[in-house]
């Protein structure tokens, strides 16, 4: 039998596999990275824009990003006005880590719960970044800071490491990689960031797969978990600091929208969906949109300086 719940499930699984399989792999002088792309093509096929949504700390995997993309698109033109991927420096991982980034993790590691969150961002900073070379290590840099943002309670840093903890998971130990990833889903769905929360679960079962661990009951309950709230939440709303350098970029699940800017200022705001890019109006502090008819439908945020907005979606959920 068919219903409302598992057509929104097979929704958010095209999405996430569209996302996921768009994807461009580049080499830069053997360093790591990765990052999160939206770009818009015209009707005549040209790339409009490009917006970095999220990235890596350890390489500027964003150099000659129009170039990589215009590579790509001369193998594969786009179907979408609004395309996201996912571009990663290196083919294959380096799953080693150094004996000395090693003591300097597990220093940390010991010192969560007796040090300050200052104590415990600076020595992330100034012991452990430095040393994070490898896939390996930078995917454990992810993690220790954010047991160390939960622990303290810092959702603001929390939320930024946890997707630098999802891109990274698969390069961790397969039983600290299960921990990462459910942590990670269990995020995304307190946030309200329920495409994120199903890409998350995409990768941990492709890891429980590939190490003959049955799925069925964990699936059941997360996909229990994203169908519920994206069905029983009439009114999503998620509020978020954002950077100058990190635009806000959040799937739109229901008929109707509206941002509220709390403090700063909103310099460019859209509607990208795969059959129709809108610019929406950012001289007053509410942005209302509407989603109805419309494809896969996301919202686009930017700021010139660090500002706050809360994004309200309300009406009828949107399958379209």
């Amino acid at each position: 039998m068919t219903t409302l719940k598992s057509i929104i499930l097979a929704v958010i699984c095209l999405s996430a596999n569209g996302v996921l399989a768009k994807t461009t792999l580049t080499k830069q002088n053997n360093s790591q990275g990765w990052a999160y792309v939206n770009y818009v093509v015209d009707a005549s096929g040209n790339i409009t824009s490009i917006d970095i949504l999220d990235q890596s700390e350890f390489s500027d995997v964003s150099k000659n990003l129009t170039k990589k993309i215009e590579k790509q698109l001369r193998k594969q033109p786009p179907k979408n006005l609004s395309n996201t991927v996912f571009i990663s420096a290196n083919n294959s991982a380096n799953t080693r880590a150094s004996k000395s980034f090693y003591n300097a993790y597990g220093q940390i590691e010991q010192s969560i719960t007796s040090s300050s969150l200052t104590q415990l961002k600076t020595a992330i900073a100034n012991q452990l970044k430095p040393l994070a070379k490898t896939d390996a290590e930078q995917a454990l840099y992810y993690w220790i800071k954010s047991r160390a943002f939960y622990k303290h309670r810092a959702w603001t840093d929390y939320d930024v490491a946890m997707m630098g903890v999802f891109n990274t998971a698969q390069n961790l130990p397969t039983e600290l990689s299960v921990a990462a990833l459910k942590s990670a889903i269990n995020w995304f769905n307190r946030d309200q960031n329920y495409q994120m929360a199903s890409f998350a679960l995409n990768k941990l079962e492709t890891i429980l797969k590939q190490n003959a661990i049955n799925i069925d009951e964990l699936h059941e309950q997360y996909v229990n978990d994203i169908q519920n709230g994206i069905v029983s939440n009439k009114t999503q709303a998620a509020q978020k600091q954002i950077a100058s350098d990190a635009p806000f970029f959040r799937k739109v699940f229901l008929s109707n929208g509206e941002i509220t800017v709390n403090t700063g200022n909103v310099s460019n705001a859209q509607l990208r969906c795969d059959d129709k890019v809108e610019d929406l109006s950012t001289a007053n502090n509410t942005i209302a949109f509407s989603t109805k008819g419309l494809k896969n439908c996301h919202v686009l945020v930017k700021t010139n300086s660090a500002a706050n907005v809360t994004l309200v979606q309300t009406g009828n959920i949107n399958l379209i």
